[in-house]
């Protein structure tokens, strides 16, 4: 049988306190692990998400996806960016990204 350690009168017992909600983002609620989204569905967002990427940045970025690309196995969604300094071509920096399977899916709160 459990013993439970004896506490001060009127001191409230810890796990009966609500735990504060996170208002730092209002309205954005996270998703349940009920609700799935179709792996087709991932591509197709992921597919509209590379194409305005290219049609932004243009000759600064490089699709990487046709080049990976099994004959049994899709590869995931990788792209770099180049972006330069606007006062110096010597300043730039090149970004590379992976996409996740489920990308854009956001994270359980």
């Amino acid at each position: 049988m459990a013993w439970n350690a004896p506490r001060a009168r009127g001191t409230p017992q810890l796990d009966k306190i609500p735990a504060p909600k996170d208002l730092s983002f209002p309205g954005l609620q996270g998703t349940s692990p009920s609700v799935t989204t179709p792996r087709i569905e991932y591509e197709e967002l992921q597919q509209n998400e590379v194409l305005a990427l290219e049609a932004i940045y243009g000759e600064d970025f490089k699709n990487h996806t046709k080049d990976h690309q099994g004959a049994w196995k899709k590869s995931e969604p990788t792209f770099d960016i180049h972006i330069r300094a606007w006062s110096d071509d010597d300043f730039s920096v090149t970004i590379g990204f992976v996409m996740t399977a489920t990308y854009p899916k956001s994270p359980l709160f």
